[in-house]
């Protein structure tokens, strides 16, 4: 940081981190019994330790982050302050898993469901397992800009506390297909483990054979305008108010990616898919604040959000013509300081509502063209939180929340 405390202060910060782990991917969840229709009730194989892995010797995650931030505040004279950021980052994630399921026939003729048996099927040690490809390989670019000021006005006979900005977002995300080449065969089942020989070290194949392909692509753009005034209306009293418009634009592609056999395959394959979609809201926040004194305070809010389709980096058909979901939230708290305000206490009842949730399901069978903005869900709690030094050598913390009420308020429309 340089200028310190000056009218201009600046600041750089950079950030880095590289793994490379092995990776257990876990076991998948099993129904009770063969003869049941669906997965539930399900749960995992009975007396087996979930702590075993039964991946492969060559799988792997490997991944990092790095990043940098730049900031400068420019404080005037007239007592306003100007702070403005940016920040570039890079992340990327390169995971080769093994999921495991039971060897079935005909592939394993020894597992097979005894003739008239209807119970569940002996397990025993010599069970087979056949160890699957779960790879994922991503990278994601990343810039944001942010630029706001803040000052206080007398406006009316009245005190204002002003909050504007902007900011401004950009990210490109890349997955990747790691494709066998033709005539190659990586064969992570020779030999085969069994339920009885977890962690056997059995399974390697060179994982530098695969053929990297891009096989999807987003990319958004994001336009945030902000504004926001705490007016004190009276000498324990403040009004705050806010609004903030939203522009984003999402644009998602998908490629074809199998191997063609040529010696140096083009790094992009033919288009298979492409989809984008827009959009722009508003969001409003609105509180009361009570101050009867410096180590009382009381306060009631109330805000609303909103999420767009796109929101996992990809577009499926009708999500990329699906308007966004609103949701709103209500809360009333109070902040009560203690020791001579060493020891600060908080207490908040929320109640937050997804006024129209996406839903996947189709009414009375018709085809989806896009999702339907039909349901609706809610949490209601109590947060509490406490935090200080109490004395001189004891600093604490605590938190805790309870949800009592949070339920599914309406599914489909036609009442399903």
């Amino acid at each position: 940081r340089l200028g310190i405390g000056t009218a201009d202060e600046f600041a750089v910060s950079g950030y880095t981190l590289r793994n490379n782990n092995g990776i257990n991917y876990g076991l998948p969840w099993l129904r009770l019994d063969s003869n049941q229709a669906t997965s539930n009730p399900s749960g995992l194989i009975p007396n087996l330790d979930p702590k075993v892995t039964y991946g492969a010797a060559s799988d792997y995650s490997d991944g990092g982050a790095a990043y940098g931030t730049l900031s400068h505040t420019h404080r005037f004279a007239d007592g306003g302050e100007l702070k403005s950021a940016l920040r570039q980052g890079r992340y990327d994630r390169d995971q080769r898993a093994s999921t495991i399921r039971f060897c079935v026939a005909p592939t394993c003729p020894a597992f097979l469901t005894p003739p008239g048996l209807t119970g569940p099927v002996l397990l025993t040690a010599a069970t087979p397992l056949t160890r699957g490809t779960q790879n994922k390989v991503q990278d994601m670019n990343t810039t944001y800009a942010q630029s706001d000021y803040s000052k206080n006005f007398n406006w009316f006979k009245l005190e204002h506390e002003v909050l504007t900005g902007v900011d401004l977002a950009r990210e490109e995300f890349n997955g990747f297909a790691m494709v066998v080449p033709t005539g190659l065969t990586l064969d992570k089942n020779t030999p085969r483990t069994t339920i009885g020989t977890p962690n056997d070290g059995t399974g390697w194949v060179d994982e530098s054979l695969r053929l990297k392909r891009r096989q999807a692509a987003f990319s958004a753009k994001a336009l945030g305008v902000y504004a926001q005034d705490l007016v004190q209306v009276a000498p324990s009293w403040k009004i705050l108010g806010g609004l903030r418009y939203d522009y984003f634009h999402g644009r998602y592609q998908t490629f074809q990616t199998a191997d063609t056999g040529t010696p140096t395959p083009p790094p992009l394959g033919t288009i298979t898919a492409e989809r984008a979609r827009s959009d722009g809201l508003w969001s409003k926040r609105f509180g009361v604040l009570f101050q009867p004194s410096d180590s009382a305070s009381y306060h009631l809010s109330y805000g609303t959000s909103f999420n767009t389709s796109g929101d996992t980096y990809q577009y499926d058909l009708p999500g990329s013509n699906t308007a966004p979901e609103g949701s709103r939230n209500i809360e009333v708290g109070a902040k009560l300081d203690w020791l001579q305000g060493r020891l600060s206490t908080r207490v908040a009842l929320f109640h937050s509502t997804k006024t129209n949730e996406r839903n996947r399901d189709s009414p009375a069978g018709t085809p989806l063209t896009d999702y339907l903005l039909s349901g609706q869900r809610h949490a209601a709690g109590v947060e509490l939180d406490l935090a200080g030094r109490i004395s001189p050598g004891w600093e604490v913390f605590g938190s805790y929340a309870w949800i009592p009420s949070a339920k599914i308020d309406k599914g489909n429309a036609d009442g399903t």
